[in-house]
């Protein structure tokens, strides 16, 4: 299943980790482009997963 956890804190690295590690494939909202927290979580968490920035009322890209 594919997951958007929206934020790059503790909390959003947390539980975006528990589901890569169930398999799932995930993407973490940021309000920046290259938010360093976003980046290092993606480049852990493997192929497949990673930052997705947020802006506005615009959604995720």
């Amino acid at each position: 299943m594919r997951y958007a956890v929206l934020g790059t804190g503790e909390v959003g690295r947390t539980l975006g980790g528990k589901l890569v590690e169930l398999g799932h494939e995930v993407s973490l909202g940021s309000r920046t482009k290259d938010n360093p927290a976003a980046v290092e979580w993606a480049d852990s968490a493997g192929p497949g997963r990673g930052p997705r920035y947020v802006r506005g009322s615009g959604g995720v890209r």
